[in-house]
């Protein structure tokens, strides 16, 4: 073996990354957006929306779940 070579070391590795869509149509201007995925997201995290010339970045500030009930069969009450 000879010439300059480096030993590295990892010692941590990031998080992965998460694939997801928009679930709903956003408008310019909103500051919430509804995504179908979010189990790998976590505030701070920047999000790449769109593509091409149409891509932006945003960065999360907060993660909402919102548990969806089944839909009922029957009226109770």
């Amino acid at each position: 073996m000879g010439g300059n070579f480096e030993i590295a070391t990892v010692t941590a590795v990031g998080k992965a990354s998460t694939l997801t869509n928009l679930a709903s149509e956003t408008r310019a201007g909103e500051t919430v957006i509804k995504v179908t995925a979010n189990s790998n997201m976590t505030p701070g995290d920047v999000l790449t929306i769109g593509t091409g010339s149409r891509t932006e970045l945003v960065t999360v500030k907060r993660i909402v779940t919102v548990a969806t009930a089944p839909v009922r069969v029957q009226s109770h009450g």
